[in-house]
């Protein structure tokens, strides 16, 4: 108990200390050029119900110099967390803007060691059909975009993935051969574009505005396996100002897939970032249609409260669609800013469903 007092104090005290604090926890180095480099970061908690307790960090190098005028800026962002659960999690992720020729590049890896569950492809799987397993993931995604307007910008996607699997049980469902994903290890290339029509105020907080993303990927194996399929998604986010800093945000999802993707690469509902309530992956199929509306206000100097409802539905292909399969969570949170440079907060929401509550604590809003 003592330990575990500890562990929390040492991370709890210097994340809240900072809702205390007028200026960002932040340091700035000014080069020859005449550029100004900032970094700031934080300890955070790392917890959802999938994962347990754990503790991350993160930090975020970026170009602060006040001219409006600055050439090619850049942002650098690490993150790197670890979990009771054995989840263990680095990811990094470079944005670089070359402001002349009207381009920007993306690039984003990730390596996790992922404790998970499996109930089953489809909307309406029992929950006694729960089995463990983990994996090892790793993902190179490398995006090059056109700007052609203030809002517009296309571009081409190269993306890598690879899993591993680490454990599973030999007498379930990924044991047996029949579902897709299910071999010892898989790997993926992908090659497609993105189209981001994006008339937000901020990148990591809009206030008002609306944003439109639309990606389209080929996945092939490079491997043994033996995946050939497509991937599409199409993102609507809308913003809408109530009054000072009271915020309505809304979100459609649609994600699509073609022909045999392995359950790993699927549409998925739950986790952090859509239909918040229900666990990660728990409900998955070759379709997703899905809607959340999230309200956001000040609280309390840097603290921030949020509360948000969601609906979801998982199928097969359109004419296997039934409303029925429609699930419903809901929910309720706190923000902390930790950048107001960079618009960034740490989120801690509890959200529920007909099957109980998930908790997270996340840096970055989930939409």
């Amino acid at each position: 108990m003592t330990r575990k007092l500890f562990f929390a104090l040492f991370i709890f005290i210097p994340v809240f200390m900072n809702a205390f604090l007028e200026q960002d926890l932040a340091l700035y180095l000014h080069t020859d050029s005449g550029k100004t480099i900032g970094l700031t970061g934080t300890p955070y908690p790392a917890y959802s119900s999938d994962s347990g307790a754990g503790a991350g960090l993160q930090f975020i190098l970026f170009d602060a110099t006040n001219e409006e005028s600055v050439n090619n800026p850049f942002n650098l962002q690490f993150d790197m967390s670890f979990t009771t659960e054995g989840e263990k999690k680095f990811e990094l992720d470079y944005r670089k803007d070359y402001s002349a020729q009207q381009w920007v590049f993306f690039t984003h890896l990730e390596y996790k060691i992922m404790p998970s569950d499996f109930w089953g492809i489809g909307a309406d799987t029992p929950e006694q059909n729960k089995e463990s397993y983990k994996q090892d993931k790793q993902v190179i995604a490398l995006t090059l975009q056109k700007n052609y307007s203030e809002s517009l910008s296309l571009g081409p996607i190269l993306s890598y993935y690879r899993y591993k699997f680490l454990e599973k049980k030999d007498s379930l469902m990924l044991a047996q051969g029949d579902i897709p994903g299910s071999e010892n290890s898989l790997s993926l290339v992908g090659t497609g574009f993105v189209f981001d029509y994006n008339k937000t105020d901020s990148r990591n907080y809009p206030r008002k505005g609306y944003r439109l993303i639309n990606e389209n990927v080929l996945y092939l194996s490079v491997d043994e396996s033996n995946y050939h399929f497509y991937s599409g998604s199409l993102d609507l986010r809308a913003y809408y100002p109530l009054f000072e800093n009271h915020v309505i945000c809304g979100q459609i999802l649609s994600q699509n897939t073609s022909d045999t993707p392995p359950f790993q690469l699927m549409p998925k509902q739950g986790g952090p970032f859509i239909m918040r309530g229900y666990a990660n992956g728990r409900f998955i199929d070759k379709q997703f249609l899905a809607t959340q509306m999230e309200y956001r206000s000040p609280f309390w100097m840097k603290l921030g409260f949020a509360a948000f409802a969601s609906l979801g539905n998982s199928y097969k292909n359109f004419r296997d669609f039934d409303l029925s399969n429609t699930h419903f969570t809901y929910g309720t949170g706190i923000r902390l800013n930790i950048s107001k440079a960079n618009m960034l907060n740490i989120r801690g929401d509890i959200a529920f469903s007909k099957e109980g509550h998930t908790i997270y604590f996340k840096v970055g809003e989930s939409f």
